[in-house]
């Protein structure tokens, strides 16, 4: 069958929707271009005037992308162990009446196979992704997704470490679906006795101390994507609190960064969230000072902090 007779023409080409309990329709997860031949994701400005779905490009589920210098590559982990560079992560529904994958045989009908998208059905749409094949990732599921999205105000949150507090401050005007996920994962206990994985040191290019992933291994993440929400303005100084991606549209996840000198070798690619007190930078600082082990320089950049850093527990105020 073909994805015309499965989800129906639309002027400009062929549209499927994800169904639930019956013929309604729940969300539209892809559009066949029927002149480009190509199954596109829907794009358009989300309900905070950002284009959710549509933002800056770069490579997806691969080594870790190219950074805006060859030797200082932005922070950002794998995202899972998907085919290839560009691959898109698949997630089946399985209360769905009928999926594009079942209605469309490439090997059959010469049209290519739709990949299917599971989100939440509130304004974040938050993305499930394939949880990727490490060890020691906890289960959290996908975070709630109330409409409106709060958006309004900030809050404070706290990272306990084995080398000291780190107070943040999260901004939910500036990123509030990031702010809800990161909640989310800290209500979870997600982070609690997870390690900060990654450091660089280069000085007014990139210093980041990168956490979030509980593997260590920074390929972790929570078994869902966040939608980006990026400042195409944006720039990365000291104290800048902000998420790490695969280098692909909407790929944050769990991990972030803290920025302890003016980065300036990133581009507006990463999610910005919030910002590191001054007695948290305090503590980055110090663990910046004893360097790096040097592991990642040949991909990444940087390496594991030579101290040891261990989120032992995140505190959020009442």
């Amino acid at each position: 069958m073909s994805p015309a007779e499965a989800c129906g023409v639309t002027g400009g080409g062929v549209r499927c929707h994800r169904r639930r309990h019956g013929t309604n329709p729940v969300r539209v997860v892809a559009r066949h271009d029927v002149e480009e031949g190509a199954w596109r994701r829907p794009t358009g400005a989300g309900r905070h005037g950002r284009d959710r779905l549509g933002a800056i490009g770069g490579r997806r589920n691969g080594a870790v992308p190219p950074g805006p210098s060859p030797d200082l590559p932005p922070p950002a982990g794998r995202r899972s162990s998907a085919p290839g560079p560009g691959a898109l992560p698949t997630a089946g529904g399985g209360d769905d009446e009928q999926t594009a994958s079942d209605a469309t045989d490439p090997a059959t009908s010469g049209e290519p196979e739709m990949p299917e998208a599971v989100t939440t059905e509130g304004p974040c749409a938050y993305i499930e992704a394939e949880q990727p094949p490490v060890d020691g990732l906890p289960e959290v599921g996908m975070p709630e997704d109330p409409d409106p999205t709060p958006s309004e105000g900030t809050v404070s949150v706290t990272l306990g470490t084995n080398e000291g507090e780190i107070p943040l401050t999260l901004d939910r005007e500036q990123a509030p679906c990031t702010v809800q996920s990161f909640l989310h994962l800290a209500e979870s206990g997600y982070f609690d006795a997870s390690p900060c994985h990654r450091l660089v040191d280069s000085t007014d290019a990139l210093e980041v101390l990168q956490c979030g992933d509980p593997s260590g291994t920074g390929m972790g993440g929570p078994g869902y994507n966040v939608p980006d929400e990026i400042d195409p303005e944006q720039t990365y100084p000291r104290g800048t609190l902000a998420m790490a991606n695969s280098g692909a549209p909407n790929s944050g996840g769990s991990q972030f960064f803290m920025v302890y000198g003016d980065s300036n070798a990133l581009g507006p690619q990463y999610t910005v969230f919030g910002s590191i007190d001054e007695g948290g930078l305090e503590v980055v600082d110090e663990i910046a000072a004893a360097g790096h082990d040097g592991s990642m320089e040949a991909q990444a950049g940087g390496g594991a902090p030579n101290t040891e850093v261990t989120i032992e527990t995140v505190t959020i105020a009442s």
